[in-house]
């Protein structure tokens, strides 16, 4: 799982995660503080919470017994994309900054046989293209 975290206007960071399929927010946050922040353990720990970010720019706060994992199977089920955003609860949101990042990272990287596939669907439909251009020149 990818997350990303912005401290008090700081550059956006991000890290990947191997979490289970049984873990809740509360878990996947504790891990993310761990990764994010290992110096935060030492100090008394704000308070952070794990936000929904959608490609539209809504944001949503998970619960803590919600299972991370089954959120962002969501996402792909209901074919959009989203992002978790790990940020203290008393802090404002950042999203425009994180939405100023290009939106092109924001897209599903497509694999190399994705890609393929892709552009031949393309070429096939260029082809056809071309074939009723023909058909009609001539008619």
């Amino acid at each position: 799982m990818r997350s990303y975290f912005q401290d008090a206007g700081q550059k956006v960071a991000t890290k990947c995660i191997r979490i289970a399929s049984t873990a809740t927010t509360s878990d996947v946050i504790e891990t993310l503080i761990e990764k994010f922040r290992p110096d935060v353990q030492m100090l008394s720990i704000p308070e952070y919470a794990l936000y929904e970010i959608n490609e539209n720019g809504g944001e949503r706060k998970l619960k803590g017994d919600e299972r991370v994992l089954l959120v962002q199977l969501d996402w792909h089920r209901d074919d959009r994309e989203g992002r978790f955003l790990l940020r203290r609860m008393d802090e404002k949101s950042y999203i425009s900054s994180i939405d100023a990042c290009d939106n092109e990272n924001f897209k599903k990287k497509l694999s190399k046989r994705e890609k393929k596939r892709k552009e031949k669907r393309e070429r096939l439909k260029a082809a056809e293209d071309s074939k009723k251009d023909g058909i009609a020149e001539r008619l």
